[in-house]
């Protein structure tokens, strides 16, 4: 048996920290370390995973609307509070406010070609 590892490297923090910067975000630090150090990886790790959740979210989301022009798909990223929710909220307002006039020329244009002349598009 090994003893619990209770030393984090201040290298392999930097060197995370880093990866992460870059937009890596397989970067991990160890999951098997103990105390505050334990938690110290556990909380990094975690925030790297959120950051790749966001990014395949956002991809995700670009090929159902922008590609598929399924404009009523929105973002979802489960968990998601402060900052993290405030994201998803702004990528899925840009969705809707691009979406409302697309959505609202087709119902006009459809209006108009079943003879309905009255129909309005708010400005």
């Amino acid at each position: 048996d090994a003893p619990p590892n209770s030393q984090l490297e201040a290298s392999a923090l930097l060197a995370a920290l880093r990866s992460l910067r870059d937009g890596d975000f397989e970067a991990r630090l160890p999951n098997d370390l103990t105390g505050v150090a334990g938690e110290l990886a556990q909380a990094f790790n975690d925030c790297v995973g959120r950051n790749q959740m966001m990014a395949t979210e956002l991809a995700r989301i670009s090929v159902l609307v922008g590609r598929e022009g399924l404009v009523a798909s929105r973002a979802r990223l489960d968990g998601a509070r402060g900052a993290w929710q405030e994201c998803v909220d702004s990528v899925n307002r840009l969705i809707d406010d691009l979406a409302f006039p697309m959505t609202e020329t087709g119902r006009v244009l459809e209006a108009v070609a079943t003879g309905d002349l009255m129909q309005r598009m708010p400005l």
